[in-house]
């Protein structure tokens, strides 16, 4: 995938506007790709979850530092619960 940039001055009710919709947007799509994926069970591995939302394992890390619930099972056994998953999506 192309990276490109854009430079846009917004004023700060724009910007919290663009933020929420871009959450929803997030949100929707972790959805679908779940649907998609026949992903019917309600636990991911941190493997999963890294092929559902298109991140490298220390990315999904730095999600967990930021708050994302892990459920760790072991100290080599965690999962990630798909709908806690997309609320945090949704509140970040």
């Amino acid at each position: 995938m192309a990276a490109f940039e854009i430079k846009a001055s917004l004023d700060d009710e724009s910007k919290v506007e663009l933020k929420a919709e871009i959450k929803v947007l997030v949100a929707e799509s972790v959805n679908e790709l779940v649907n998609e994926l026949g992903l019917s069970k309600r636990f991911l591995t941190r493997k999963e979850a890294c092929k559902l939302l298109g991140v490298s394992l220390p990315t999904l890390n730095e999600f967990a530092v930021n708050g994302l619930p892990i459920h760790q099972i072991s100290e080599r056994v965690s999962y990630i619960d798909v709908v806690e998953l997309s609320e945090w999506i949704k509140s970040h």
